[in-house]
Parts: C-alpha cells; structure tokens; sequence
C-alpha cells in the first residue's frame, strides 16, 4: 500500500508539473507572439514614417521647382511688358533684340514666342468685331509663320480676355 501511496503521489506531481508546463508553454506562446506582432507594427510604422517623409520631400522639391519655373516665366513677361512700358513705339528689329537677350531656350524652354498684341480699329471691310487685336510682333522670327498679323478679335475666348487683361494693366 505504501508503495501504491508513493507511486499516486509520484503521477499526482508529475500531472502538476506537466499541467504547470503546458501553462507555461502557452503563456510563453502568446507572450512572444504578442512581442513578434509589436515588433513588426513598429518595423511598419518606421516604415511607413519613413516612405512620408519621402514623400513630403519629393512634393516639397517639386513644389519649390514648379514655383520657380513660374516665377521664371513671369520675371520674362513682366520684363517683356516693362520693355514695351519704356517704348511703346519699339520697333520689330528692337522687339527682335530684346527677345533673344531673354534666352528662350534656356531660361523659359517652355515659351515659345512673345508677341505684341496692340489693340485697334476693328476691320471696316468685314463684319468682324468692333476692336480688333492684330498680332504685330512675333519673337523670334521662326514663330512668325501663322501668327504675325493675326487678328485674335476673330477667337471669341481671346476676345473676351483681351479687354479685361487690358483694364487690368492701365
């Protein structure tokens, strides 16, 4: 009996151990997932911070250059609109100098052409509008075919842009 005593106490002891392993086990399980998902929210977080700041590099970057292309392309126009200030009676062989001091290809790669739009009498022969706007000067001269003489009265969007852009400059 003594024996039988010993050998119950032994399995008893032994189930407890096992049981307490088991828990043991299991809470080590959880408690290294749980480490193991932390670990990588964060890792996926730094990444995520990361590809933001990326990101908000890059559109500063682009903004910064997309301000300075425009101010680029406004510092030639207002140039340009401050050279027919200073002489309005400029003639074509002075237009044509003073547009290939401004560098169009390198500076403003983007502006084609400058022209003079002066507003006038509308056509008498035709019954066109009232005022007429002639395209009298084209820079450089390789932009001149198609627009030298043009009347922009004839476009109604033009027509309409015209006289506000001009109120807008007296």
């Amino acid at each position: 009996m003594r024996t039988d005593l010993i050998s119950e106490a032994s399995r008893r002891l032994h189930r407890r151990r096992g049981r307490v392993l088991i828990a043991a086990s299991v809470a080590v399980l959880i408690l290294g997932s749980a480490l193991s998902i932390e670990i990588a929210l964060s890792w996926r977080r730094d990444r995520g911070d990361a590809a933001a700041k990326r990101f908000q590099a890059d559109e500063q970057l682009l903004e910064s250059n997309v301000r300075s292309t425009l101010s680029t392309y406004v510092h030639a126009l207002q140039v340009t609109r401050g050279f027919f200030r200073a002489d309005p009676s400029a003639t074509r062989s002075q237009f044509l100098t003073f547009a290939s001091s401004l560098d169009f290809k390198d500076s403003t790669p983007g502006l084609l052409a400058l022209e003079s739009i002066r507003a006038g009498a509308g056509s008498a022969t035709s019954a066109g509008p009232d005022v007429g706007y002639p395209i009298d000067m084209v820079a450089p001269r390789s932009a001149t075919v198609g627009l030298l003489w043009r009347d922009l009265a004839y476009d109604p969007s033009v027509r309409r842009a015209l006289p506000s852009s001009l109120d807008e400059e007296a």
